[in-house]
């Protein structure tokens, strides 16, 4: 069977057709794709000091306080402060009714001064009756002069223990301050008969304080004696205080498997008190110099975190980071960026690695 001749060179002339087309596609250049740039917000890498903390809470204690109490029981005359007022050391507190023991010194100082002189005659007549030749007084009668010499002496040592209770008594019947703090309230009235050890009022040192808290068991091996600490309070919560951990305790408790610390606060401005409750940071590291970004530059990925660089032509490059501590608004980034770098804080999900980019803000600045 004869195939017709421009059947057969159909195909070569369709293959030639088609390598001309091909041709001609390379020699003309594709038309440019215009990308229009992108509206971001940036912000520049800053370099700031972290510290790396632990969370505990709790209550702040005051680490001296006593309960004023009379040694005594007698009447109390006076009231020498105002509750809540600050007192110094050696400031006297309560006066209780001197008269009465005032008249019970003098009659037994006047006792004592008595049997003084009995004894002083004792001692007198039994060293004559020693220096007189044996045989020159009677036996009976040199015992009795011994006998009378030591009852003499019994005599002046009782009261002059009488005489030191009463002295002490009277000493007793001013309450002052042992140490200088913060008075509370007076609960007994001028006036008032007051029993031995009855609870006047309560005296606490303030002038430093002592945080008590407690952090959780994963986090008690961190803690250390020296440690800094930084205290917050909602008495006053645009301040912070700082103090150092002072005590850890040797076991965890059972009930909570929580560490119990203890840390020393000043107070100088008196701000404090007893009894506040405070959430309590122990800085276990400080870290200085680390670059940080705000969050919301960071974009989530399968494997962690990227964001995005303006470089100096304007657009935007695609940066895997290492993120590593955080704190309100911020994150450290331990690989990925360097100081002075702007990274894109708004307008990332438009954004490819070679997008132009249109600065709208550079956020800090003015």
């Amino acid at each position: 069977m004869r195939i017709p001749v421009m059947t057969r060179w159909l195909p070569a002339v369709l293959l030639a057709a088609l390598a001309g087309c091909e041709a001609g596609e390379a020699e003309a250049p594709a038309p440019r794709r215009q990308t229009r740039a992108q509206p971001v917000n940036v912000q520049e890498v800053e370099l700031r000091t972290l510290l790396d903390t632990v969370r505990g809470i709790g209550s702040l204690r005051a680490p001296e306080q006593v309960e004023l109490r009379p040694r005594i029981a007698q009447n109390l005359v006076e009231i020498h402060f105002r509750e809540g007022e600050r007192v110094e050391a050696g400031a006297p507190l309560f006066t209780l009714d001197r008269a009465k023991l005032e008249k019970e010194l003098a009659a037994r100082r006047a006792e004592l001064a008595a049997v003084r002189v009995d004894r002083d005659q004792a001692r007198r007549r039994q060293e004559r009756f020693a220096g007189l030749a044996v045989g020159a007084v009677s036996r009976d009668e040199r015992d009795r002069v011994e006998t009378a010499f030591a009852l003499a002496k019994v005599q002046v040592e009782r009261l002059e223990a009488e005489v030191a209770r009463v002295e002490e008594n009277l000493a007793e019947s001013r309450i002052v301050a042992p140490f200088a703090g913060i008075i509370s309230e007076c609960r007994v009235d001028r006036g008032d008969y007051l029993r031995e050890g009855e609870h006047l009022a309560t005296l606490y040192r303030v002038d430093r304080l002592e945080a008590v808290f407690h952090v959780p068991e994963r986090q008690a091996g961190r803690i250390e004696r020296g440690q800094e600490v930084v205290l917050r309070t909602d008495a006053h919560p645009d301040r912070t205080f700082a103090g150092e951990v002072v005590f850890t305790s040797p076991a965890l408790e059972e009930s909570t498997r929580d560490l119990l610390v203890k840390a020393r606060v000043a107070n100088g401005e008196g701000l404090l008190k007893p009894g506040l409750f405070i959430t309590v940071d122990v800085v276990v590291e400080r870290r200085a110099d680390r670059p940080v970004v705000p969050e919301s530059a960071l974009v989530a990925t399968r494997r962690g975190y990227l964001l995005f660089v303006v470089d100096k032509e304007g657009l935007a490059r695609r940066r895997e980071v290492e993120t590593g501590l955080r704190q309100p608004g911020i994150v450290e980034i331990r690989k990925g960026v360097k100081k002075g770098e702007r990274v894109v804080v708004a307008g990332t999900m438009n954004l490819a690695e070679g997008t132009p980019v249109a600065v709208e803000k550079e956020v800090g600045r003015e």
